[in-house]
Parts: structure tokens; C-alpha cells; sequence
């Protein structure tokens, strides 16, 4: 399940965006965030920021995202976060963008991210079981 799902908007001609959620297992068995997907969106990565010698860099995460039972998994700016890369539209404040996540396991989910601000995607209850 993914609850506040969100992403900012985009300034036209931007390409590159982030996404924030937080990602819950209720399912009886351990899963692991691989991957992502979405129409309009050339490649998603899962990435998280790291301190090096004093400065806080952008990685990409390696293995994907563990869930263990009943657990979760936080994806906020300056953290756990997607990277959407070559993003073909600008996302306008208000709309929702649906992205499919890919699961170790081969179960997809979609998921619908709310374009705005944090607190805006507070108000969205959107979950995506799987």
C-alpha cells in the first residue's frame, strides 16, 4: 500500500522530477521495491541521499527497497525518493501522474501520484494494494 503519494509540479521544460510516498507491506510475506514505470517518463530510479566527506549527494539504491511484514518504507525530500527522468510534460499542481511500482516478486502496483506539496498530498488517501 502507498499512502501520500506525491510529486511537485513541474516549470515548463523541466525534465526531471521526484516522488515521495510511504510504502507499507500488509501482505504475509517479505517484498522488495525494484523498479517503477510511468507513461510519459523515459526511466525511474529509486535513489537515496548519502553524506559524503561532509556533502549530501544523490545515489541510486542498489537492490531495490526492502518490506519487511507490516513494515514500511519511507520515501520524503531529503531521503528515500523516485527520480523520474526524462519527463515528457510539464505536471501540473493539482493533477495525479499513475505510476506502476515493480516488486521483487513480479507484483505490480499503481499507484496515483497527487502533483503539489506535501500537505496537499496529506488530504489524498490514495492506496495501491498488492
Amino acid at each position: 500500500m502507498a499512502h501520500q503519494p506525491w510529486s511537485r509540479p513541474l516549470a515548463p521544460g523541466a525534465t526531471v522530477a521526484a516522488g515521495y510516498m510511504h510504502l507499507m507491506n500488509h501482505t504475509t510475506q517479505p517484498e522488495t521495491l525494484v523498479g517503477a514505470r510511468a507513461e510519459g517518463v523515459e526511466r525511474i530510479e529509486i535513489h537515496d541521499m548519502v553524506e559524503v566527506d561532509g556533502v549530501m549527494q544523490m545515489r541510486p539504491v542498489e537492490g531495490g527497497v526492502p518490506l519487511a511484514v507490516d513494515g514500511m518504507a519511507t520515501f520524503q525530500p531529503g531521503g528515500r525518493h523516485l527520480m523520474f527522468f526524462g519527463v515528457s510534460r510539464s505536471w501540473a499542481e493539482g493533477e495525479t501522474v499513475p505510476v506502476t511500482l515493480i516488486f521483487e516478486s513480479g507484483t505490480e502496483a499503481v499507484v496515483e501520484f497527487r502533483i503539489g506539496t506535501p500537505a496537499e498530498a496529506e488530504g489524498s488517501d490514495e492506496h495501491a494494494h498488492h
